[in-house]
């Protein structure tokens, strides 16, 4: 009796429900798939939005660290304010600094905001001595911490450029793979649309 059914042989009705349960097959795979790209391109799209936050972090520490330094520079001249312009930014630079440590950052980027972090604690401890001497007007000891503090400065710019570079790169990987994914969901989805259609006309 099997060998004596065919598709040909089908009334209406079963060959109306097989299309039915296919084209529904094929809807269901088509919308898991629509699902998966959404989920991974907004995945994705946050860790863009991420890494473009550590990006401006390092760059904010970076001008703290500028901003201390022209405080330095401006109480060796003897213009009156230059600890307490340090101190601003020396909080600017410890605010963006946490928000900083608060990203789920890689290897690399951790080791340079480490470096970074311990460099400037060292540097504000010698701009602070600097800062001291000044006032006690002991000449020598502040140009001794002035030379000091030149090539602490010039390896946080480093440490803040790596940790920018790192975040950089990482934020163009998410963003290709972002269009990678809705490029593959696209041809997935059309591919299966036309199959869809298909199966319906026949």
């Amino acid at each position: 009796m099997l060998e004596s059914i065919t598709l040909d042989r089908f009334d209406l009705r079963p060959k109306l429900i097989l299309a039915f349960v296919l084209v529904a097959a094929l809807v269901a795979v088509t919308g898991a798939i629509g699902y998966w790209a959404v989920g991974a391109v907004d995945t994705a799209t946050h860790e863009v939005s991420d890494d473009a936050d550590k990006v401006d972090a390092a760059m904010e520490m970076l001008v703290a660290v500028e901003e201390q330094q022209i405080a330095v520079q401006a109480a060796m001249l003897g213009e009156s304010g230059g600890e307490a312009r340090f101190e601003d930014a020396q909080a600017d630079f410890e605010e963006w600094e946490a928000r900083l440590a608060e990203q789920d950052l890689k290897d690399d980027e951790q080791q340079a905001l480490t470096a970074l972090q311990s460099r400037h604690e060292e540097y504000a401890t010698t701009a602070q001595e600097l800062f001291d001497a000044r006032q006690a007007g002991d000449t020598a000891r502040a140009e001794a911490r002035m030379a000091e503090l030149e090539p602490m400065v010039a390896d946080m710019r480093t440490s803040a450029h790596t940790l920018e570079t790192a975040a950089n790169e990482d934020r163009v990987a998410a963003v290709a793979a972002a269009d990678e994914t809705a490029w593959l969901a696209q041809l997935s989805v059309a591919g299966l649309t036309v199959a869809a259609f298909v199966a319906a006309i026949t």
